[in-house]
């Protein structure tokens, strides 16, 4: 039987490290990840051991345990962070974190990741509007969630339990993000032309005309 080499799941642990930073994985599941190997191979790898008995340990130690063993082997094309946004979107949308904790996550991503630009720009103003919405500002959290939620939807493929497709889901990621930025740049053209004509409607009423 062939030993499960933890090299071949660098991502997956990677994205175990920095979801237990995040408070979105708990350590029980990676714990059944690992447990599950074990019950299938007689001679598992030693980390898979190690991370098997990490239960009485604290996320701080488990942390540690995995960094240990990525730092070694890191990918510097990782895609953790755009599978981190994904997990974000499942676990804010079963309730398990709540908006605070979904922004402050894929907030995280801006500066941990291979991400592009426009990722970026999409993630800043995610993070802004939550901001003017908690300081009464502008805006509500209704929308925010409704933003927050349109662009995480695109990274909604990517799950722990698929680790061996990631790579496939990631071709994709970037022309769905172009597909959303043309949606916006659409909708933005379409309020501005809505706001230009309602402001030459506006300037006729005093001279009694209605250009409707």
């Amino acid at each position: 039987m062939v030993t499960t080499n933890p090299r071949e799941h660098i991502e997956l642990l990677e994205v175990f490290s920095r979801g237990l930073v995040l408070g979105i994985i708990d350590n029980q599941e990676i714990i059944d990840w690992a447990d599950a190997i074990l019950a299938n191979e007689p001679e598992p790898d030693y980390f898979m051991i190690e991370l098997s008995l990490s239960g009485q340990q604290s996320g701080k130690d488990i942390i540690s345990v995995i960094n240990q063993f990525v730092n070694q082997h890191a990918d510097a094309n990782c895609i953790s962070g755009r599978v981190i946004l994904g997990l974000v979107y499942q676990r804010y949308l079963s309730r398990k974190i709540s908006l605070e904790k979904a922004v402050s996550g894929i907030a995280s991503i801006v500066w941990h990741s291979n991400i592009t630009g426009t990722e970026a720009s999409l993630i800043y103003r995610i993070v802004e509007d939550h901001y003017c919405a908690s300081e009464g500002i502008y805006g509500t959290m209704e929308g925010v969630e409704r933003v927050m939620l349109r662009f995480l939807e695109i990274y909604a493929q990517f799950r722990i339990e698929n680790d061996s497709e990631w790579k496939a889901i990631d071709a994709g990621i970037e022309q769905r993000i172009k597909a959303l930025t043309d949606e916006i740049d659409s909708e933005l053209a379409a309020g501005l032309a809505q706001e230009s004509e309602q402001k030459n409607r506006d300037r006729w009423k005093p001279w009694g005309k209605d250009l409707t």
